[in-house]
């Protein structure tokens, strides 16, 4: 199953960013076992810088529970200073 993400606004003291683009998405591929997300987007700040953003998690379908695993990735080496 695949779905667009339409939309993302964050905001923070620090940072401010939205969705860069409409290329963004997720997969949930689904068994018996468990479910596996796979998400990728890219952010735009508010000054113009563009961090990767991925995660995965895996959720039980017995259970329900679902841990994830995120991934921040800048593009530029000021955008942490």
């Amino acid at each position: 199953m695949i779905r667009n993400v339409l939309s993302i606004e964050l905001k923070s003291e620090k940072l401010n960013a939205t969705l860069a683009n409409v290329g963004a998405a997720d997969w949930l591929n689904v068994n018996d076992d468990v479910s596996a997300l796979d998400v990728r987007l890219t952010l735009k700040t508010d000054d113009g810088e563009f961090i990767h953003v991925e995660y995965q998690g895996r959720s039980d379908p017995t259970t329900g529970s679902s841990p994830r695993h995120q991934h921040f990735k800048p593009a530029a080496k000021n955008i942490n200073g």
